[in-house]
């Protein structure tokens, strides 16, 4: 759990705005044109309006290796983003609680593919709503089981209770 220590340590520095002494994404141990489609594809995701700016901003053992801009802090009086544009941020608990499971995968513990239930036993019967209402709802078993992978990419099916 040093990596995520380290991270919060990173995202306070950043949030007092406090400079990290940089090194290159090779050096780093980042390949650097992976990190090159990190960066189209969140450019992408501005220029086709999913996001008005965002901020990437990426530190390995307290070293900064890569910070990005993308899009505008304002849309309307087209202000860009800026390394100090201060953002408001939810569900800080899905990030810290997905920077944990990553830690754990890159420590081997676990595959992206591997079956929740595998972990958590008690969703092993999962059922999906088929139709009807939320007071008389139609299931059916999953077709396949909902994933690490799913649950990191929102894509699980599971809804909040409103």
């Amino acid at each position: 759990m040093k990596t995520l220590a380290l991270f919060l340590t990173i995202l306070l520095a950043v949030s007092a705005q406090a400079q990290l002494p940089t090194t290159s994404p090779a050096r780093a141990g980042f390949d650097p044109a992976r990190l090159e489609v990190l960066h189209d594809l969140t450019k992408r995701f501005v220029d086709e309006g999913q996001h008005a700016g965002v901020v990437t901003f990426l530190a390995r053992n307290g070293k900064l290796v890569d910070f990005q801009t993308y899009g505008y802090r304002d849309l309307e009086k087209k202000l860009p983003m800026e390394r100090d544009t201060i953002c408001r941020v939810y569900s800080m608990s899905k990030i810290i609680t997905s920077v944990g499971v990553l830690v754990l995968f890159e420590e081997g513990h676990f595959n992206l593919d591997d079956a929740v239930s595998k972990y958590l036993p008690e969703l092993k019967d999962m059922k999906v709503m088929t139709g009807g209402t939320a007071e008389a709802p139609q299931l059916e078993p999953l077709k396949r089981p909902i994933t690490i992978k799913h649950l990191l990419t929102h894509t699980s099916g599971l809804i909040y209770h409103f």
